[in-house]
């Protein structure tokens, strides 16, 4: 049991890795875009609505990918142990309530 667990873990590591280095490049498009508007209205006088919402949901996107790679790398597991275990009935409260 313990060896299938440890081999679940390392496999959600390795999914939150690749899912954290795509978020470096949604970083990288979220700024040639932003400069791209920026020049196209600036410089040229036109505007793009749909480059401003790639934008807008790039950047939500890079919050959301970003978040569990960045926690995965600063804090210790004696913490996220602690959250996981306040957060689940918290959750569950809030389930109920619903």
């Amino acid at each position: 049991m313990r060896n299938t667990t440890a081999r679940i873990a390392d496999g959600i590591h390795c999914i939150t890795a690749a899912v954290g280095r795509l978020a470096i490049w949604c970083s990288l498009y979220i700024v040639i875009a932003e400069f791209a508007v920026v020049v196209m209205r600036y410089l040229f006088g036109l505007g793009s609505i749909r480059l401003q919402e790639s934008v807008l949901y790039a950047h939500a996107a890079l919050f959301m990918l970003a978040a569990a790679w960045v926690l995965r790398g600063f804090l210790s597991l004696a913490f996220r142990n602690r959250a996981d275990a306040g957060g689940a009935p918290l959750c569950a409260a809030f389930l109920v309530y619903l």
